[in-house]
């Protein structure tokens, strides 16, 4: 499906920064995940693309800081792993709420 995409800041649309992008329905989630995206509280709905991580840029509006609210990991020992990163977060003085997935 291709699709026109122009980010929106405080209600203004941000012409500039339109991109055509094509997009591909799987049935497959990208082990570097981009972090998680909060709902709009103004619009009742809302259209999500996961993307991978390494293309963050593409869909970033320059001067815009949005910040990293979710990270993901593969990890086969969990519980250690959830430990480890919680620890990191903490000591990093990570004081706000945050997901961690394991893909």
């Amino acid at each position: 499906m291709n699709v026109s995409l122009t980010p929106e800041t405080n209600g203004k649309l941000e012409i500039p920064e339109r991109q055509n992008v094509n997009i591909s329905f799987v049935k497959v989630v990208p082990p570097d995940s981009p972090p998680g995206i909060r709902s709009s509280d103004v619009k009742k709905a809302s259209f999500r693309v996961l993307a991978p991580y390494s293309a963050k840029d593409k869909f970033e509006i320059p001067g815009v800081s949005t910040g990293i609210e979710s990270l993901s990991f593969q990890s086969k020992i969990l519980l250690s792993q959830l430990q480890k990163w919680s620890k990191l977060l903490r000591v990093r003085g990570v004081t706000n709420e945050y997901n961690l997935y394991n893909m």
